[in-house]
C-alpha cells in the first residue's frame, strides 16, 4: 500500500498535474474521508512523526497503468523540530499543518511520475507504526540533468 496501490483503482479517473521542476510548488492537503463528514474540510495533522515525499518515474508511456511498484527516491522531508522542548506539543514540523508544499528539485529529469507523500506516526508505547500515504500523477517538465 505504500507504493500507491490503494490509489491505483482511481488512477484513470484523475488528472495529471503539469509541474516545472525547480519552479512550481506542489503539495498535499490533509483532510478526512468524505464518509466521516458531510463535506470535505482540511484537517490539521495531529499525529507526531516525520513526513516525506517521493517520486517514482513511470516506466512506460502510460501513467494510468503504473501502480508504483518500481523504484522511488526521496525529494522532500519534514522531521523533528530541535528548537522545541521535548515535551512541547509541536515537536515535529508537520504537526498542525493542513497542507504541506515544496518545490520539485530542478534537476529532476522530465517525464511522468507518481508523487507520494507519507506521514509516519511512530507509537512509543506499542512499537507500532501508522502510515498515512497518498499519491498523485504528475508530468515533470524542465531541463532535468540530475
Amino acid at each position: 500500500d505504500i507504493a500507491c496501490r490503494d490509489s491505483f483503482e482511481a488512477a484513470n479517473r484523475t488528472g495529471i498535474a503539469n509541474i516545472t521542476a525547480g519552479r512550481d510548488r506542489v503539495g498535499f492537503e490533509s483532510g478526512v474521508k468524505p464518509s466521516q463528514r458531510s463535506h470535505y474540510k482540511p484537517y490539521p495533522i495531529f499525529h507526531p512523526g516525520p513526513l516525506s515525499a517521493y517520486l517514482s518515474k513511470v516506466p512506460t508511456d502510460d501513467i494510468y497503468s503504473y501502480d508504483g511498484m518500481g523504484e522511488w527516491f526521496k525529494i522532500y522531508e519534514l522531521g523533528w523540530n530541535e528548537s522545541v522542548p521535548e515535551n512541547a506539543t509541536q515537536q515535529w514540523y508537520p504537526m498542525r499543518n493542513t497542507s504541506i508544499e515544496w518545490t520539485i528539485p530542478a534537476t529532476t529529469p522530465p517525464g511522468q511520475y507518481l508523487l507520494r507523500i507519507e506521514h509516519i506516526f511512530p507509537h512509543k508505547t506499542t512499537e507500532a507504526l501508522q502510515l498515512y500515504v497518498n499519491c498523485a500523477q504528475i508530468q515533470i517538465n524542465g531541463p532535468g540533468g540530475g
